[in-house]
């Protein structure tokens, strides 16, 4: 379950193994294992994982949940992202 879910989030972060690893100060190759099921990550690493990416641990875990966790504003950001198109419209008209 860990391993699918790791290899689920970096692919929704649209990473590779390669950064995923950089970010989490590691070699590639140990990541891998921990995306293979070979080995399992530590708590600091896990911790680490969710503070570097926003990751919900309780999806990391049981793959239930959100995937990511966000702070209340940026939520609200979020919320107000306006695509290209309606910032067009909003400048040609008086």
């Amino acid at each position: 379950m860990l391993a699918e879910n790791l290899k689920e989030v970096r692919i929704k972060l649209g990473i590779s193994q390669g950064e995923m690893a950089q970010s989490l100060d590691m070699l590639q190759a140990q990541y891998s294992n921990y995306e293979r099921g070979k080995s399992k990550p530590s708590a600091d690493v896990l911790e680490k994982l969710a503070l570097k990416h926003k990751i919900n641990l309780n999806y990391l875990l049981t793959g239930k949940g959100a995937m990511f966790v966000f702070s209340e504003t940026e939520k609200e950001i979020k919320k107000l992202k306006i695509s290209k198109k309606s910032i067009y419209w909003l400048e040609v008209e008086d």
